[in-house]
């Protein structure tokens, strides 16, 4: 009993003193980012012809970041955005296609939920003509 005790103490202490320094690699990231902008005018648009837009997230931390969800703020406005985590250094872009059905102007927002558990609103704005 006192051998296998020996041999687990053995094998508990390299491995506790390993899992302590990933918590510390893990502390000192940072997460860091910034969006080419959070609105986006499209100016003057046609009714009936989808728009796209890019949203572009770029990582400027140590940690990767990944967007978890993203919603439009209604069925005319369809969203993507990369599946993977956004490593540190890297660019991730959000598209968001505006169907207009109307004319006018319109303002619609996309909500963007982050890895780090922050919320970002970001805007498409304009006009649509005939």
């Amino acid at each position: 009993m006192r051998k296998i005790f020996l041999v687990l103490l053995t094998v508990s202490i390299p491995l506790l003193n390993t899992l302590g320094q990933t918590a510390e690699m893990t502390k000192s990231d940072k997460v860091s980012y910034e969006w080419n902008s959070k609105i986006l005018d499209l100016g003057t648009i046609k009714h009936n012809k989808p728009e796209t837009v890019e949203f572009k997230l770029k990582n400027n931390g140590d940690a990767a970041i990944a967007i978890v969800k993203a919603e439009g703020s209604c069925g005319c406005t369809q969203i993507t955005y990369p599946p993977e985590p956004i490593k540190g250094g890297k660019t991730g872009i959000l598209k968001a296609t505006y169907n207009a059905a109307s004319v006018g102007t319109f303002t619609k927002t996309v909500r963007v939920s982050l890895s780090d558990g922050t919320t970002e609103t970001l805007t498409i704005k304009g006009t649509v003509a005939e």
